[in-house]
Parts: C-alpha cells; structure tokens; sequence
C-alpha cells in the first residue's frame, strides 16, 4: 500500500517523534559514558536502556504512522490507509505503554537510594513501581482483549477499534501516569530538603528531576484527545496527537531521568559541613563536640558528589580512591576529622551524606549521621600531617595499613577481569596468582558477580544463630553431591581458611575426647593463634607471638627435600620413611590415646607444592584407623578444581573424616567450611558453634554460583588441558640443556597447582657437595624471577623455604594467556640464569 503526504499534525508527529529520537540517544550515550567511565553501572541504567529501546521503537512506529494518515481526518484518508495506519498505531501503542513503565521505574529506583533510610518515602516508591507496572500491563491486556488486534483488527476495512471501553481503559492508565510523573517529580525535592548543600545546587538538582513534571503535563493534555478514539471520524486525527504527546511524555522523561547521571560532566557536588557559624578568620566555625570535616589544602573543603546515592562518583578535585562497586571493594572517601572539646552542654550533630559503594552497583542503602557526645575526648590530627588526598595511593597505604602483611608489589589494584588484574595507573597485569587460589573462575566471573548482586537486593546478613539462610540452603544442595564421599553430608561454614581449620580442630577434640593434633612439616594451616601452631612451613607465621596453642605435634611429609635427599629418590621410598616417622610419633610424642587427629594438606602448599603421594594418603588412612584417630584434610587451596578434580582426596579415593575448603569456594568473597559425617558433627553441643558472619548470604550465593559455572563451563576439561600445556612446556624447558633450564631441578604439582624447584647455584658449581643441597639460609632463584615477571607484567610467587616458585593461575586460564605466562617465565629464568 502507498503512502501518503504527511499533513495535519502528522508534521508534528513526524518532526517531534525525529527530534526527540536524537535527542534522547544524545542524552542517554552521555549517560552511558559516565556510568562507564565511572565503573557505577547499576539497575537503573539497565531499565533506562530498556526504556529508551521500547520508546525507540515506538517513535519509529510514529514517524512511519505519519505517512499513513496519522493526525489526519478520517475523510482525507483512504480506507486501505487508514487501516495500515491504525494498526501500526495500535502497536506502537504497546510499546509506549511497557517503554514508558521503565523509565519510570528507572527513577524510582535510582530514588530508592536516597530514600533509603526513610520507610514512607521508600513505601511510596515501591507502590509507585507496582502501580505503574499494573498500569502498564492493564492497558496492553485491555486493548489486545477490546480490539482483538490479531483476530478482528487486521480484517477490518477501516482498521478502527473505536470502543468506548479501549477510551475508558486508555483513560484509566493515563491517571496513572500522571500521578506517577507527578509524584517523581516533587518527590527528589522533599528527599534533598534536610540535605545540607548550597541552595543553589540543590535547586539545581529538584530542577533537574522536575522536568518529569512536564510529561505529566503531557499526558493531561493528551486526555482530551483520547475521547476521539470512539469517533470513526476523528480517530486518524486523535491518533496523530495521542502520539505526539505521548512522545513528549516519554521522550521528557528520558532525558530528565537521565540527566542527573550527567552530573560529574557538569560538576555538580555536595559539601558537606558541620554547622554554619563562621569565624572571624573567615573559616567554617563548628559546634563544641562535634566530629566535622576539615577541608584540606588542595580541594578547600572535602566536596562530595550531588548525586552520590544516585550511583555515581565523582571526586572532584579529589583524588580518585581505589575502590571499585564491580569488585566488591568499597570506595572511601578521603577526609580529616578533628574532634573538638566540648565547650556547651547539647549535643552536636552532623548530618553528611556518606560515600557507600555496595557489590556490584546495588543500590547504596544509608546514609550515616555521624554524631559524637558533647564530652567527647579530644583528639586532633597534626597539621603538619598530609592531606589523604595530596598522597599517592601506594604511600597512603604503605603509612597505615599494618606492616605485618608481607606484600609482592607496591601496585594498587583497581580493575580485574579473567586472568588480568590492571592497577590505578593503568598497568594491566597477568595474574598466575589467582589472588593466591581464590578467584579459580578468574577475577569478576560474570555469573558470580550477577548472584552476588542479586543477593544484595535481597538481604545480605542472614545471621546463621538466628535462623536458616535460605542462601545456604541452596549452596548445600550443590556443594553436598561434589564432595568427595558421601559420608560427608554435614556442613559448617564460616568466613577464612584459618577459621575453618580452627572449627575442624574443635569439632576433632570435641568428639574423640582428646586433645592432641599432629601436623605435617612444611604444613600451612594460618597465621591465628591456634593455626599459626599447627603451621610448620616458615617459623615468620608464628615468631614473636607465643605462646602458641598447645598439644601440636608435627611428622614427616614425603617430601625429598624435607629429608635431605635428591630429586630422583623413588617415591615409595619417601613415603615408607614419612609413614615411619608418622608411627614413630604416635610411639614417642603423642599417645593414640591422647591424639585426635592427623591433619595434612593433600598438596603441600606453602611447604613447596608438593602432592602427597595416593600411598601416603592410604597409609595414613590406616593408621588412624588402628588407632580410632581422625584424618582431617585441609584442602583450603588445593579444592574446588584447582588439581584438576573437584578435590584432590579423590585421586586417591581416600575418605577424610573432615574436609576442609576455603579459597576457590565463593570465586573471591570470603567463605569457608568444614564438611564432614552428620554422626560427627551431631557430636558438638548447640551454640558451641557459629560466628557473626559465618556463612554470610553474599558469598553463600557467589559460591552457589562458582559450583554451577564449574559444571556449566567445563572448568575440569580446562584444567586438564592447561595442566598439560604448561607441565610440557617446563619439563621441555627443563630439559633443554640450557644454563636458564639447568637451573630448574624439579617440577611437580597436579592440576593447575604446579610447583618448580630449583638447583642450588653452590651444589651446581660443586657437585660432590650433597650435604649443601638444602643448606642454603634463604631461596636464591624463586624470588629473583619473581621480580622479573612483575618487571614484564606477570604476578608469580614463590613458596616454602625451599626455593620453590608456584604456578597457580585461574582455573579458566585460556591457552593463549597460558603461553604468554609460559613465555614470560622463560625471559625471566633467562634473565637470572644470566646474572648467576
């Protein structure tokens, strides 16, 4: 069917449908960029994007409407025309009415953030989001049920639905929308009115948002023209202004729901303060008491963002703090605080609005009021202290972060995807670390980060002394069938490795009645009290912090370098002497009777990467099975797939009556446990177990999500092909003749948890010496090539007092980052095979 000229108010549709079209994307791509750029996209932006899809659409529908007689008199119009056009009319209609619920709701929820800690306001928001949804789907089920678009409407000659109940319906959901823009638009002023900022931004700001007012106005002067939807004659005509003003309305709302994500382009900020006395000296006088914040010497006062809550940062002039919302990390903003004397009897309060950054855009769900006593003590900052802002990042934190944690690089990390971790300057490293075997599914897995998300609109600390958390539940029913033996059906969880081995200890004890634990030498089981004591790896875990926790004992691993002995010892050799000194133990230090367990790390970890032997592990087996003592395995860094099966035990087949996991289990988020027997577990009394954040409901459901995407993603397959990739490629190394693969005296490991010994540089220069094959005080080669690969942008480590590097990168490594951390290695070797 041809077209027509465009006439009438079909112009106006025609130009307005174009001109709003252009100016939306505008708007929205800028909006887009800044959540981008800022790392801040959340919800809202994904229901504005649908919005603006749908409104897209329905302007498209309109302009083609136009050249078939929209905004035109029924007279002055063919039939065939007229009916084409009503029916392109009437699915436009659809996508008005599901496009403009969006943007709606897009507004509301961005206003949830500031109404965050006022129940009325909330409550009101969340029923203009259900009425705007019902609103929306009423009138599509009511037009689809009074016009029969598929069955009537498109056999119709004329095209027309002209029932007076389609112009009631349309008038119905038209109330709606006008007490929803209304209320939108009014409701950002009474949310800001107790927000302490400069009169001028905060009407900045209400203005802003008040645009909304003009699609409510849009939509009542559209009413008048819906009652010529029962007017044969005039229905082309009312089509033509229904559309024109129902672009208007959602093309307003667009752009004013958007506008506010601009604001770190148009520097809108909030500055916040404590009171608004001033001093002679012409600064800020705050009341006796009170905690105020100091403006700094670069910004001149600590400003924060107008839009904050909204979901954007924007520091300023301010140093950009390290923080990131896609990565967990909450983003801090930097300030001094001085504490006054208290010089009058009332309180002082400050209200401020407080940066939050929850998991990956969540909603930010408070906002603090910082309030201190009137006798409150004194306490003031040197002012001859730096300013946070006036330092680098790395310096700040080197200053006050404890000096206690042993650190690789002084790199602050901003940003990680995959393999690659990139810093706050831009440098994009790859990762062989994997955060020391965490994050197995690489850095920001994106179903782990979705279910974290998710949970954090949901409820984040579900308090497992209280009741059940239905995260855990869940979690349970996935964890339960992958662990290694079905006798392993009751689980505890808490929140580190070190907790979890501490629970495992107490819950040993607790049911044999004993109070002795043997460890293996070279063992890592933490650094807290009582797991520092059963750590037998490095003596820095537990020096200068006794007395430790009693009744550990420690025996043999079948480790060759543990016994003095070369590479090429057979391994049934090292396992008969560690299985002898094992029963030696139980014969000379602690009695059977006395002894409530045996724990080990099936792959030695922090000792050197070394796997123990499935003869080991059978022995052991049945020597606390002779002597009604518990095999405890601690597969804090070798579970979860890491050994290219879920667990390493099931190489073996060996059942440990206690399993421990951490690390790879929640893919970053800090989660442990403990699983063993129901008859075990039932053995401890009520209460004697739980913690505060054990089983937190975020990582419960980011640990839900890691054991899905193993199963989904074939994890297990990457990890056999990569497991071969990089063992051939250094035992080709190793075996090249070269001085860089001479140096290499061992590989080993399982999975993608290998391990590379090196030579002793003395012993290869005598080798008639073998009394100095372990004798060196300190490793010479691990921690040199070490530096190297962070010289050519890889994080590698070292391990154990032997000079041992690890390979232990994410399990989702692909085989080309596999062959650039390969290549990379080899430089390094190259380069200190050199110097030596």
């Amino acid at each position: 069917m041809t077209t027509i000229e465009v006439a009438g108010d079909g112009v106006a549709l025609l130009y307005c449908a174009i001109i709003l079209l252009v100016l939306s994307w505008l708007i929205f791509s800028m909006r887009v960029g800044v959540r981008v750029w800022r790392k801040a996209w959340g919800m809202d932006d994904y229901l504005m994007l649908a919005g603006i899809l749908l409104f897209s659409v329905t302007a498209a529908l309109c302009i083609v409407c136009s050249f078939y007689g929209s905004g035109q008199l029924a007279a002055d119009v063919p039939p065939a025309t007229i009916a084409i056009g009503t029916k392109l009319f009437y699915i436009a209609e659809y996508f008005y009415a599901v496009g403009a619920m969006f943007i709606k709701i897009s507004v509301a929820v961005a206003l949830l953030r500031i109404a965050a800690t006022r129940p009325i306001f909330k409550w009101v928001l969340w029923a203009l989001i259900g009425a705007t949804t019902i609103a929306a789907f009423v009138f599509c089920i009511g037009i689809a049920n009074i016009c029969h678009p598929i069955n009537t409407l498109w056999g119709e000659s004329n095209g027309t639905c002209n029932l007076q109940l389609n112009t009631n319906v349309s008038l119905f959901y038209s109330a709606i929308e006008i007490t929803a823009d209304f209320s939108l638009s009014i409701l950002p002023a009474i949310l800001l009115w107790n927000v302490q900022m400069k009169a001028s931004v905060k009407a900045s700001v209400v203005v802003m948002l008040a645009l909304a007012s003009f699609a409510s106005t849009a939509t009542i002067i559209r009413l008048k023209y819906l009652t010529l939807y029962s007017d044969p004659g005039e229905f082309m005509f009312s089509t033509g202004k229904i559309g024109l003003w129902s672009l208007i309305e959602e093309g307003i709302g667009l752009i004013a729901g958007s506008l506010p994500a601009l604001r770190p382009l148009l520097s809108l900020r909030i500055r916040v303060y404590a009171g608004s006395n001033t001093p002679a000296s012409g600064g800020r006088a705050y009341p006796s008491g009170s905690h105020h914040i100091q403006p700094s010497a670069r910004s001149r006062g600590i400003v924060m963002d107008t839009f904050q809550t909204l979901g954007d940062h924007d520091d300023g002039e301010a140093d950009q703090s390290d923080g990131d919302s896609q990565k967990n990390i909450i983003k801090e903003t930097k300030f001094t605080v001085t504490s006054t004397v208290a010089g009058t009897k009332g309180d002082a309060k400050m209200k401020a609005a407080m940066i939050s950054r929850n998991c990956l855009s969540a909603p930010r769900n408070f906002v603090p009021v910082l309030t201190q006593s009137a006798r409150a003590p004194v306490r003031s900052f040197s002012a001859t202290r730096p300013a946070a802002s006036e330092m680098d990042a790395a310096a700040f934190g080197e200053q006050h972060i404890a000096k206690g944690i042993g650190r690789l690089t002084k790199h602050v990390f901003e940003d990680g995807k995959g393999t690659y971790i990139t810093t706050d300057k831009g440098v994009k490293l790859l990762d062989i670390t994997a955060g020391i075997g965490v994050v197995n599914l690489g850095h920001c897995h994106p179903k782990v980060s979705a279910a974290a998300a998710a949970q954090c609109n949901k409820i984040t600390h579900a308090q497992v002394n209280i009741g059940f958390s239905s995260t855990q539940i869940a979690l349970l029913k996935e964890l339960i069938p992958i662990l290694p033996h079905e006798s392993l059906d009751t689980v505890f969880f808490w929140n580190s490795g070190a907790e979890a081995v501490e629970a495992a200890v107490k819950l040993a004890r607790a049911a044999t009645k004993k109070p002795n634990i043997i460890v293996m030498q070279g063992s890592y089981h933490g650094r807290t009290n009582a797991t520092a004591s059963m750590t037998r790896s490095k003596t820095i875990y537990g020096e200068g912090h006794g007395p430790l926790m009693g009744g550990v004992f420690a025996s043999a691993f079948p480790y060759y370098s543990q016994f003095g002995l070369s590479p090429e010892t057979p391994t049934d050799k090292l396992v008969e002497q560690a299985l002898m000194q094992m029963r030696l133990t139980l014969q000379q230090q602690t009695s059977p009777s006395d002894t409530a367990a045996i724990i080990l790390e099936p792959v030695l970890g922090e000792g050197g990467y070394v796997p123990a032997p499935p003869a080991f592990l059978h022995g052991l087996r049945q020597i606390c099975d002779e002597n009604n003592i518990l095999l405890i395995a601690d597969e804090v860094q070798s579970g979860m797939g890491r050994t290219g099966k879920m667990w390493f035990v099931q190489e073996s087949g060996v059942r440990p009556d206690i399993l421990i996991f951490a690390k790879g289990i929640a893919n970053g988020f800090p989660l442990s446990g403990i699983a063993s027997s129901k008859k075990l577990m039932d053995l401890q009394k009520p209460g004697s177990m739980g913690g505060t954040y054990a089983g937190n409901a975020v990582a419960c459901a980011a640990a839900t999500a890691t054991i899905k995407a193993f199963q989904e993603e074939k994890i297990l397959d990457n990890v056999a092909a990569r497991s071969k990739q990089i063992f051939s490629f250094l035992r080709d190394l190793k075996a090249s003749g070269t001085k860089a693969g001479n140096l290499i005296e061992d590989i080993r490991g399982s999975g993608l948890m290998v391990g590379v010994q090196f030579a002793n540089p003395e012993l290869q220069r005598d080798s008639s010496n073998t009394a100095s094959r372990h004798s060196q005080s300190q490793p010479q080669v691990a921690p040199k090539i070490v530096q190297e690969c962070v010289k050519r942008d890889m994080l590698l480590l070292s391990t154990s007092v032997f000079d041992v590097l690890r390979f232990i990168p994410p399990l989702t490594i692909s085989e080309e980052e596999m062959s650039k951390a390969c290549n990379i290695f080899k430089e390094s070797l190259e380069a200190v095979a050199k110097d030596m």
